[in-house]
């Protein structure tokens, strides 16, 4: 039996005029895929990119390591390098034909998303094709995301308004496969909506003020379905907010890491409530936290003097607060000595 192969899909037009400034993009994937990457390697070098890619195949014998110990050393050191190739790329293409995507390629996306790069996935079903049909083809379905508008107005008192820390100026969007994050942090607050959303995917998109704005005041409902469609050929990601029978579209590129908020929380979580001290607080920062209307009753706590208190209203909605540390406010004896002539009778109150 004589087996034919069809010749590989051909390499889409070259945009007549190159980007200014080419992007960085890493290429993630299984070494199995090697022909795939070279491939995927050779189309977005000629549409002006620099590529990052994996060169060792460690399944294969190699001068490089000679005995199972100094392949496990180099096959350690080659994880680390790629985990910095994608620190360094503005955004990642996984090669996945047919879908196929292991433990290690898993990890390399779960900290793409974590440092919020677009991530786009290439198929074989849309290898060489346009940018349009990739998007169409890994875009993942619309996914319900409730009280969505809600979350978007419960975190925007505390986004940030320094002019040189863009990643800060809005609202980060993290999906981490069933659940959606809604964050906003500044210098001295942070605030964490959790939306359970089953099958959101993993990605991270960063919406801007003017789009807080425009969803926040002219949506006509808080339930919203979402639909991420990976990155395009410039990097470009996006997220269709569908609100009814409105639609806004938010697109996303890479403009830096956003700041890790879960080691912070999760220490001030681990360590328990011990409010035993004097705590300094502007008030400005703590009503941050009841700007959306909602009258919720607050929870607050801390554990240590200095440390950040943590804010929690429900179970789904936390943020922390970081208290002012040095001479702030009068002194506490100096408190009760100016109320205690007043307080002195508490019965007749006189």
């Amino acid at each position: 039996m004589t087996t034919t192969l069809a010749p590989p899909p051909p390499l889409p037009t070259v945009k007549a005029e190159p980007p200014a400034e080419p992007s960085i993009v890493v290429l993630c994937g299984s070494m199995r895929f090697t022909r795939e990457m070279a491939r995927e390697n050779a189309r977005l070098t000629a549409l002006g990119h620099i590529v990052l890619a994996p060169a060792v195949d460690m399944r294969k014998p190699t001068p490089l390591s000679t005995d199972p110990a100094s392949a496990a050393r180099m096959k350690q050191r080659l994880d680390e390098l790629h985990r910095a190739k994608i620190r360094m790329a503005g955004w990642v293409v996984v090669i996945c034909p047919g879908g196929y995507i292991g433990e290690s390629t898993r990890r390399e996306i779960d900290l793409a998303a974590e440092l919020g790069k677009p991530i786009t996935y290439r198929d074989a079903r849309v290898a060489g094709g346009t940018a349009e049909q990739a998007g169409r083809e890994a875009a993942t379905k619309p996914v319900f995301a409730e009280n969505f508008v809600g979350a978007l107005r419960e975190v925007r008192p505390h986004c940030g308004d320094d002019q040189t820390l863009e990643v800060t100026r809005g609202i980060r969007l993290q999906a981490r496969r069933d659940r959606l994050h809604v964050v906003a942090s500044g210098l001295y607050t942070l605030a964490v909506t959790l939306i359970d959303a089953p099958g959101i995917g993993t990605w991270d998109v960063h919406v801007p003020r003017r789009a807080v704005h425009a969803l926040t005041t002219l949506a006509h409902t808080d339930d919203a379905y979402l639909e991420h469609v990976p990155a395009d050929d410039d990097g470009v990601s996006a997220l269709v907010v569908h609100l009814g029978a409105q639609q806004y579209t938010v697109r996303h590129r890479y403009i830096g890491d956003y700041p890790n908020w879960r080691p912070l929380v999760a220490q001030a979580l681990a360590a328990g409530p011990a409010l035993d001290h004097e705590t300094v607080l502007y008030a400005d920062r703590l009503a941050r936290f009841t700007r959306d209307g909602h009258d919720a009753p607050l929870m607050i706590w801390g554990h240590a003097p200095g440390q950040p208190l943590i804010v929690t209203r429900g179970t789904h909605h936390i943020g922390l607060i970081k208290p002012l540390r040095g001479e702030y406010g009068p002194d506490p004896d100096e408190i009760r000595d100016t109320w205690r002539h007043t307080l002195a009778d508490t019965e007749t109150g006189r």
